[in-house]
């Protein structure tokens, strides 16, 4: 190439600055792009020529014809799944006319397409061989073979990239036909629900005894539950597991259309770098220490804009002649990654074929033996890089094996700590419940123990036999007594009264408390639902950013829980219980209090102190405040029974957890049995092609042996 001047130097730099700065196609570049599908004619679809011609036709602008010829492919032609997964998906290559007739190949048929369509129609298409960033691939892993194909192409003098395959449709996961059936079928089931109204209230059959209202509610809730057939139902059908499979959705999207090189450096990275058309990344090291891959930043997903680059390299390199080309892509994956040795060898067989082609046209007799020395050499070398890149290949399936059950171990281990912790709630939780569910029964000895202790000291008020002579200073000591006892007696009542108030504010507290927590609970065991999707449906693992975030979101509101349970549930559960026992304790006090003072009472009315009306005034003042007692106590009954209902509740919500981290941890080992998988057949081909392409040396070695024998043969005669 010529040494630029001066002035043909600043008219390059000036075309650059000026490509840079004006957007290629105006404002339609801001907009989702739309792949039309065109319908052509069987025949017309067979032959390359003629295809390229009926979706050019009357389409004048280069971007109109790409538009058009990559509509066609995208929307006619599907994504090869099982031949991907055969193994030796990149050990054959498909003829065009073989892609057309079946319209189905993988990334190097799409591309290879795409090339003959746009050379047929006028434009400079380039096939782009290099590294992709696949489900199993973590930041900082070590690339030993490239495993996709993309492309490039050139309008109105600007590169763009673009990935056809992508572009066709993605790989995902979905459950197979009677695992959907049983899923929908559930779904059905559990929209028969009867509406239930949880109250924590009391209902008193015979208010009237206690002036109290029939019904009393102090809060309510409706909730929705699954009748009991539908629920019976659901579980046979859930007995069975819900097997998963792999398919390819051919759904076009426009995210790898014409995309920004920034953006597409994230998840391709070629084997020759210029072809980045971006200065992200330099070498394969770098692009796998990229961690946008794991969240693409925002400016970067939300980007629509079709972004070209005036690339003089690229145009130098397509300008350069074949063993050039060859020359330079095998200098290009040395420096940018020297862990693959399956490329430096395809370089040197595609040189070493070149090669001799040019000793079979070339008749002299020194030159001739230059090249095929030459060629014996490149020939030589692919051997020698061959032979490391089936040991790369053990290699990277050994780590990657290693690495997926690390993963799974890590998962495993978390889960079942998480288990634990759950059922160790759980169980406190049940109980408490069972704590508070005894208060019910404790309630009801006290209303008969009350009510028994009312009847006797009520109709006990016989007269008290013959009169007795008593001191001034005996009936004084008596009434000190009296007095005391009532003051006693008094102070007793008030702080009964203070517990009851307490004890029947905490239990409202409580059920509010039950009702919040199920609340959050809820949420938290759906992230394990969700965390096992994303696992099985998504391939992500605990390395993917989405995942990490999740499991810190687990973490944390598993941590709130947890001490909210702890705080506003057992320890309120505790206080409810011991403000109980302890008033029972300070009743039968008060009530032997009572029965004391009666006693003094009728020592008086026997001395002629007291009347008969003075010791009835008593009796009533008593059954009154005994009363009292035994109303609340009839109340709160059905108050604890209502709580307990609610803990119920609350203790199905937390076993759901019970349920949900086991489903987390089967996904987690299904999606390490599919990555395995993967890994397994990545070796397959890679081993594949190792030794197809060392067949090839071999069968050109040979050739060239015979060749060289021939020649020396003739030279001697």
């Amino acid at each position: 190439m010529n040494r630029l001047t001066n002035q043909n130097l600043l008219q390059v730099i000036f075309v650059v600055l000026f490509l840079r700065t004006i957007p290629v196609f105006g404002q339609d570049s801001l907009k989702p792009f739309q792949f039309e599908k065109i319908s052509l004619e069987r025949t017309v679809s067979l032959n390359a020529r003629m295809l390229s011609a009926a979706i050019t036709n009357g389409k004048t602008t280069d971007k109109e014809k790409f538009d058009a010829i990559l509509s066609w492919v995208v929307t006619h032609v599907r994504y090869d799944y099982r031949r991907y997964n055969s193994g030796r998906a990149f050990s054959s290559d498909y003829s065009l006319k073989r892609i057309l007739r079946r319209q189905k190949g993988i990334c190097t048929d799409y591309t290879h397409l795409m090339d003959s369509l746009c050379t047929y129609a006028g434009l400079q298409n380039v096939t782009i061989t290099g590294y992709v960033k696949e489900v199993n691939f973590d930041v900082k892993d070590e690339l030993y073979f490239d495993n996709h194909a993309w492309s490039a192409v050139k309008l109105n003098g600007v590169w763009f990239l673009y990935d056809p395959t992508w572009c066709s449709g993605a790989v995902s996961w979905d459950y197979k036909r009677f695992a959907k059936w049983r899923l929908k079928m559930i779904r059905k089931l559990s929209k028969r629900t009867k509406s239930k109204e949880l109250k924590f209230g009391s209902k008193i059959k015979n208010g009237s005894i206690c002036d109290l209202p029939k019904e009393t509610v102090y809060g309510s809730k409706t909730i929705h539950v699954v009748r009991f057939f539908p629920r019976v139902f659901i579980q046979m059908l859930s007995w069975f597991p819900f097997k998963v499979r792999a398919k390819y959705t051919g759904v076009a999207n426009s995210e790898y259309y014409l995309v920004n090189p920034e953006k597409f450096s994230v998840t391709h990275f070629p084997n020759n770098p210029i072809w980045t058309l971006s200065k992200n990344s330099t070498n394969v090291k770098e692009f796998a220490a990229d961690p946008k891959s794991y969240n693409i930043p925002e400016y970067l997903a939300m980007d629509q804009s079709r972004h070209g680059t005036f690339c003089l390299e690229c145009d130098d390199y397509e300008a350069s002649g074949e063993l050039e080309r060859e020359f330079k892509n095998y200098q290009a994956s040395l420096r940018s990654n020297p862990n693959n040795h399956l490329l430096p060898g395809n370089y040197h067989l595609a040189m070493g074929g070149h090669l001799f082609q040019e000793v079979l046209k070339e008749t002299d007799s020194l030159t001739k033996v230059h090249l095929m020395d030459s060629t014996q050499a490149y020939l030589l070398q692919a051997r020698a890089y061959y032979k490391k890149a089936k040991v790369d290949a053990r290699v990277e399936a050994t780590f990657q094996v290693k690495k997926n059950t690390a993963k799974k171990y890590v998962l495993l281990k978390e889960n079942r700590t998480d288990l634990a912790q759950v059922k160790k709630m759980l169980n406190r939780t049940a109980v408490k419940r069972n704590l508070v569910r005894a208060l019910a029964v404790k309630s009801r000895s006290l209303h008969r123990t009350e009510t028994n202790f009312l009847y006797k000291f009520n109709n006990n008020l016989k007269e008290p036999g013959p009169a007795k002579k008593m001191k001034d200073e005996q009936v004084q000591k008596v009434k000190q007594k009296i007095e005391r006892s009532k003051f006693y007696c008094d102070s007793l009542t008030t702080e009964i009264q203070s517990i009851q108030t307490r004890f029947k504010s905490n239990l409202g507290v409580l059920w509010l408390n039950l009702r919040e927590q199920e609340e959050i609970a809820v949420p938290l065991f759906n992230h394990y639902y969700t965390d096992g999707d994303m696992r099985m449906f998504k391939m992500r693992d605990s390395y993917k950013y989405d995942i990490r975030e999740l499991r810190k979101k687990i973490a944390a509101e598993k941590q709130v829980l947890q001490n909210s349970v702890d705080r506003n549930i057992l320890d309120m559960a505790d206080s409810v219980c011991k403000d109980y026992v302890h008033m029972v304790k300070l009743v039968k006090k008060r009530d032997a209090a009572f029965s004391k003072n009666k006693r003094n009472f009728m020592l008086l009315r026997r001395a002629n102190v007291f009347t008969g009306a003075d010791v009835k005034q008593f009796c009533l003042e008593t059954s009154e405040t005994v009363q009292q007692t035994i109303c609340w106590n009839s109340e709160n009954e059905l108050l604890v029974k209502s709580l307990v209902e609610t803990f119920n509740y609350f203790t199905r919500a937390m076993r759901k957890s019970t349920q949900a981290i086991p489903w987390d941890t089967r996904m987690e080992l299904k999606r390490h049995q599919v990555i395995e998988q993967h890994v397994r057949r990545n070796q397959m081909r890679n081993k594949d092609a190792v030794d197809n392409n060392a067949k090839m040396v071999s069968i050109l070695n040979t050739k060239l042996h015979e060749h060289r024998k021939k020649f020396e043969r003739k030279k001697t005669i």
